[in-house]
């Protein structure tokens, strides 16, 4: 399943933020749960490690605990392509890895984005996923790898998750669902 991190919503009243994302209640008991895990895995220095690098394109922090699969990378959603797709001017990615979990946040004068990849992602986390997104009336979407569904947070944004096999594609941003759909088009060959 994704996991929400809060700061991603600078800005933003973190109600309406949690509309704007598929998860609704469930991501807030992750997003408040997730400091603790994070803290936990960092106490032991045999089973996990932390890494903060950065560039002058972007941001990663890093926190590993022996995944089963690696995570995919930011690199699958340049800047570039991004802001082409949803046009908009992006910067950024700042990156955070958690596991199996790639969360690729760029920063626009509209609001943020975020293209999200799982790289271990069961049709049972998908299915999940998409009940808890029913507060925000999630609606099937064809032609989008296995199975898509898509919600809107009326005047916020639009949020397309996407199973392709074993991999997850999550992208939401304060841009029409086309433009959505239009990013995830040029990720979903790269999975």
């Amino acid at each position: 399943m994704f996991l929400v991190d809060w700061s991603y919503s600078s800005g933003m009243n973190k109600t309406r933020f949690a509309r704007s994302t598929r998860f609704g209640l469930a991501s807030i008991a992750v997003a408040a749960l997730l400091p603790l895990a994070l803290a936990a895995c960092s106490s032991s220095s045999s089973s996990s490690s932390a890494t903060t690098s950065s560039s002058s394109s972007s941001k990663t922090t890093s926190t590993t605990a022996a995944p089963a699969t690696l995570a995919l990378s930011c690199d699958l959603a340049p800047a570039s392509e991004v802001s082409a797709a949803l046009g908009l001017t992006v910067s950024g990615p700042v990156s955070q890895v958690v596991a199996t979990e790639t969360m690729c946040r760029f920063t626009s004068a509209s609001g943020n984005v975020l293209v999200q990849f799982n790289s271990d992602m069961t049709a049972a986390n998908y299915a999940a996923a998409k009940t808890a997104a029913a507060p925000l009336n999630p609606t099937d979407v064809s032609g989008f790898g296995d199975q898509a569904f898509s919600t809107t947070a009326a005047g916020i944004s639009n949020t397309l998750q996407i199973l392709k096999g074993d991999k997850g594609l999550l992208i939401t941003g304060p841009v029409s669902l086309t433009n959505v759909e239009a990013l995830a088009n040029e990720i979903l060959p790269k999975l």
